[in-house]
C-alpha cells in the first residue's frame, strides 16, 4: 500500500470519525437537555437567577448553517410584574468567544411572545424628582453597556407579539401584531418596532441612536399613532459643562381628539393627588 493511499484512507477514516460525533452531538444533546431531570435543573437554576418562575418545553441545539439554540414553549412569570410565554426562543452565540469560553450572543429571535404586564400603581403623592442630566447620562451607559455585555452588535427580532398592559386591575392597553428589530452597540442603534392598538389603531416607530461621552444624537426618528405623526426629526443632545439641546429638523402632525383620548384614560389610571 502507497503512502498516499495510507494518507488517504486516514483523513477518510478521521472525517468518517468526526461527522460520526458531530451527529451525536446533533441527536444526544437535545435528549440529555429535554430529559426531566436535566430540564428540572435547568429551570430552577435560571428561576432563580431571574426571581421568577421559568420552563420550557424542549431545547434543540442545531449546528447548521451556524451553531445556535432554539428554546420552544417559554413560560415565564414574575410575582405581580408580567407572565407569559414565547413560542420560540433562538439564540446565536458569537463562535470565536467560545473557545475562551465566552458566552455572547450575536442574534436573539423572539416569536410570537404573548404577554400580560402589571404595571405598579401610583403609591406616592409627592412628585417624583426629575433626574439630573449626569444622573440621565449614567443610566443611558448602564443600559448600552448591558447590552453591549450581552453580545457586542447584538441583533435582536422579535416577530407577531402580544401584549397586555394592566394597571389598578385594569387592562389599559393591548398591542397586537408587534415586530421590532434593533442592534445593540458598538454600532449606531437601528430600531423598528410596529404594532397594533385597539384604541388608537397602528403604532410605528423607526430611528437611529448613538451615544458617547461627547453627545447623544437621534436621527431619522419616525413616530405615528392613529392619525398623529412626528417625522424626519433629528436631534443633537451634547454632554458639556452647560448641556444643550438641538434640534436640527422635523415635522409634526397631531390629532387633537386623540391625544385628549390618550391623555383622558391615562389619568383615569393615574389619578393627580393634591
Amino acid at each position: 500500500m502507497t503512502v498516499r493511499r495510507k494518507i488517504l484512507l486516514w483523513s477518510s477514516g478521521i472525517v468518517g470519525l468526526l461527522t460520526a460525533l458531530l451527529i451525536a452531538v446533533i441527536v444526544l444533546t437535545p435528549v440529555y437537555l429535554n430529559s426531566t431531570g436535566v430540564k428540572n435543573k435547568i429551570q430552577a437554576a435560571v428561576s432563580e437567577k431571574l426571581g421568577g418562575k421559568v420552563s420550557y418545553e424542549k431545547i434543540d441545539l442545531l449546528l447548521f448553517p451556524r451553531p445556535h439554540v432554539i428554546i420552544s414553549q417559554l413560560h415565564l412569570a414574575y410575582p405581580r410584574t408580567f407572565r407569559g410565554t414565547l413560542q420560540s426562543l433562538t439564540i446565536y452565540p458569537h463562535l470565536f468567544p467560545l473557545f475562551r469560553r465566552q458566552v455572547l450572543f450575536s442574534k436573539i429571535q423572539i416569536q410570537e411572545p404573548d404577554f400580560r404586564i402589571i404595571l405598579p400603581a401610583i403609591v406616592s403623592e409627592s412628585t417624583p424628582e426629575v433626574p439630573s442630566l449626569e444622573e440621565t447620562k449614567a443610566n443611558i451607559r448602564s443600559v448600552l453597556g448591558y447590552l453591549q455585555a450581552i453580545g457586542p452588535g447584538l441583533v435582536v427580532e422579535m416577530d407577531n407579539g402580544k401584549f397586555l398592559f394592566r394597571r389598578m386591575h385594569r387592562d389599559f392597553l393591548s398591542l397586537q401584531n408587534v415586530t421590532v428589530h434593533f442592534n445593540a452597540p458598538p454600532d449606531e442603534i437601528k430600531i423598528l418596532v410596529k404594532a397594533g392598538t385597539d384604541q388608537w389603531g397602528d403604532f410605528t416607530l423607526s430611528g437611529v441612536y448613538s451615544f458617547d461621552e461627547a453627545q447623544s444624537e437621534v436621527r431619522d426618528l419616525a413616530v405615528s399613532l392613529g392619525h398623529s405623526s412626528l417625522t424626519d426629526f433629528s436631534a443633537v443632545l451634547t454632554w458639556d459643562q452647560h448641556p444643550r439641546l438641538e434640534i436640527r429638523s422635523g415635522r409634526a402632525s397631531f390629532a387633537l381628539q386623540e391625544i385628549y383620548q390618550w391623555l383622558s384614560s391615562t389619568q383615569r389610571l393615574c389619578p393627580l393627588t393634591t
